[in-house]
C-alpha cells in the first residue's frame, strides 16, 4: 500500500526530501476544530480511579509477598515499617480511597514516588493535546485533496511504501481515520497503561529517588479511536494518521516510493524535484496527473524523463 502526502512547493516539502524527516503537528494546529474531542462521563471517572486504586494496593501487596518469599523486602523497606504500614491499610474506618492514599504517602516517606494515575486520567486531554499528527491520504486522484493541499494541482504528492516494520504499517503508530458525527465517549473503565520505571534526583536535596510513571499507551483502544476520528464533512479525505507522543521532527515513517506532480505543477518545480530525489532519494518513481479526456477525472501517469 502505498500513503501520499499532499504538499504545496515550499522550503519544507523540499526539507522532507532533502533531510528525510517529516513535521508531526499539533492537534490544535490542524485545520479540524472538532480534532481529538471526546466525551468521558463522571461515573466511568469514578469507577475508573476506584478501579486503579485497588490495582495499585494489589500490586504493591504482590511485590511485598514475592520479595519475602526470597528472604527480602522490596525496595530498602525495613520489616518493621512493612509491618505498621499494613497493620495500618487493616482500619476498617479506611476508605478504598483512604487506603490509596495511604500507600502513596507510605511510598513517599520512603523515597519511592509513585506517579499518580488519578493525575493520568484527569490529563487525558493534556496527553492527546501533545501528540504529534502526520496526515496522508489513501488516494492519489482526489481532486478534492489537489485543490486544497497542493496548491490547486500547482503541488505535490509524496507516496510512502508501507513497507513492513515501518511505522506506517505499526497499529500503535498508524490508524485509518473513522468518519462520524459522534464524538468518541468512553464506555468502558480504564486505559491501558505503560510504566516507565527510573531513577531522578531531587533539584533540592540532590536525594536519589525511584520513580513509577504511568502514561496512557498507543495501543489503548479509545485513544487511538479519538485520536483518529473526525466529523462525516471531512471523509473525502480518505485519512490515515501517523502519530508520535508530541509534535516535531520525526525520522521518515515509510521509505519514499513515488513522487507525484499536480496537473498544473510547472516544468521547473518537476525538474527541481527530480533532481532532488535523484540526488537525496533511492527507488523513487516520478508521475504527474492527467485529466481524462472523456470524463471529469484525474489519472496517474508515469513521467516521462
Amino acid at each position: 500500500m502505498t500513503l501520499y502526502k499532499y504538499r504545496t512547493d515550499c522550503i519544507n516539502t523540499e526539507q522532507i526530501i532533502e533531510k528525510k524527516q517529516v513535521w508531526l503537528a499539533a492537534p490544535d494546529s490542524l485545520n479540524d476544530p472538532f480534532e481529538c474531542s471526546y466525551k468521558i462521563p463522571l461515573k466511568h471517572m469514578e469507577k475508573h480511579v476506584e478501579s486503579w486504586c485497588e490495582s495499585q494496593i494489589t500490586a504493591f501487596a504482590m511485590t511485598c509477598a514475592i520479595y519475602e518469599s526470597r528472604g527480602i523486602t522490596p525496595f530498602g523497606f525495613s520489616q518493621a515499617e512493612l509491618e505498621k504500614f499494613w497493620n495500618s491499610m487493616k482500619s476498617p474506618l479506611l476508605s478504598k480511597q483512604g487506603r490509596y492514599q495511604l500507600l502513596l504517602e507510605f511510598q513517599k516517606e520512603n523515597g519511592f514516588r509513585y506517579y499518580d494515575q488519578q493525575d493520568c486520567f484527569f490529563k487525558f486531554k493534556k496527553l492527546l493535546q501533545k501528540v504529534g499528527i502526520f496526515s496522508l491520504s489513501a488516494e492519489i486522484d482526489n481532486q478534492l485533496l489537489w485543490a486544497h493541499y497542493a496548491d490547486e494541482s500547482r503541488g505535490i504528492a509524496i507516496g510512502f511504501d508501507v513497507t513492513d516494520h515501518s511505522m506506517l504499517s505499526n497499529p500503535e503508530h498508524c490508524f485509518k481515520v473513522n468518519y462520524t458525527d459522534d464524538i468518541p465517549q468512553k464506555t468502558d473503565i480504564g486505559f491501558s497503561t505503560e510504566t516507565h520505571i527510573g531513577f531522578n534526583i531531587d533539584d533540592h536535596t540532590q536525594e536519589l529517588y525511584l520513580t513509577n510513571k504511568n502514561r496512557i499507551a498507543f495501543y489503548d483502544l479509545f485513544f487511538q479511536k479519538v485520536v483518529a476520528t473526525k466529523p462525516t464533512p471531512w471523509a473525502y479525505e480518505k485519512e490515515w494518521r501517523y502519530i508520535e507522543t508530541s509534535s516535531g521532527l520525526y525520522p521518515l515513517p515509510a521509505p519514499i516510493s513515488e513522487i507525484v506532480f499536480g496537473v498544473r505543477t510547472s516544468e521547473q518545480t518537476i525538474n527541481k524535484y527530480v533532481n532532488l530525489a535523484t540526488t537525496y532519494g533511492n527507488d523513487i518513481k516520478f508521475y504527474k496527473m492527467q485529466k481524462s479526456k472523456t470524463k471529469n477525472l484525474l489519472w496517474k501517469d508515469l513521467l516521462k524523463q
